[in-house]
């Protein structure tokens, strides 16, 4: 139920984010700050599968985002072909991310970071292809692709080892936190005993 709801909770953050976005390429193609996002939600929800949360935000987004292009230009049709491939986008970015990370035996941040980059730069590879119809797709969409996968794969890696240095860096205050407190505790009995020690000879009298 847990992994439900985090599923679920992924593609709506994700469908959201999308909202923010730049127009390139070709008519339909965004830039957009979901593609940031979904990596570090598939790190740090390690226990879902990418696979489910691609198939689900590939459905939740673009619906969002039709609704929205829909109310804006009042055409099905035009909504269907400017929004329709973002769904073949997340759907490969879920299960390119499957087999290139979570599947692999050893996960380390450099092999996330590259996983990233492949992940995005593959699935706009896809997405592009479907837009264009294959026909149209030149070295210089390769070449811009391959930049904003970049800048988008450090900005991912940013973020996720910040969020590593800062929970260490929590863990280690909550650690100083406990032991301050053990050594108050500690004087205490100590101070306890003390007097107890002296009080003894009173006590036999």
């Amino acid at each position: 139920m847990n992994k439900l709801k985090h599923t679920l909770l992924i593609a709506i953050c994700v469908a959201l984010a999308s909202q923010f976005n730049l127009s390139y390429f070709v008519k339909g193609f965004i830039i957009t700050l979901s593609v940031i996002l979904l990596p570090i939600f598939l790190y740090n929800y390690a226990e879902l599968n990418p696979i489910i949360v691609g198939f689900a935000t590939g459905i939740i987004s673009p619906l969002f985002r039709g609704i929205i292009v829909y109310m804006d230009i009042k055409n099905l049709d035009i909504t269907f072909e400017l929004v329709g491939p973002d769904v073949f986008f997340y759907f490969a970015y879920g299960i390119i991310f499957y087999f290139i990370y979570y599947k692999s035996v050893k996960k380390d941040i450099t092999r996330f970071a590259l996983s990233a980059l492949v992940c995005d730069f593959l699935s706009n590879i896809v997405e592009m292809s479907i837009r264009t119809r294959v026909s149209d797709m030149n070295l210089k969409i390769i070449k811009d692709l391959t930049i904003i996968a970049s800048v988008r794969a450090l900005i991912v890696l940013g973020v996720v080892v910040s969020m590593k240095y800062y929970r260490s860096f929590l863990i280690k205050e909550e650690h100083e936190s406990r032991y301050r407190k053990l050594m108050l505790l500690t004087s205490g009995f100590k101070s306890e005993i003390y007097f107890m020690n002296k009080n003894i000879p009173q006590i036999e009298d």
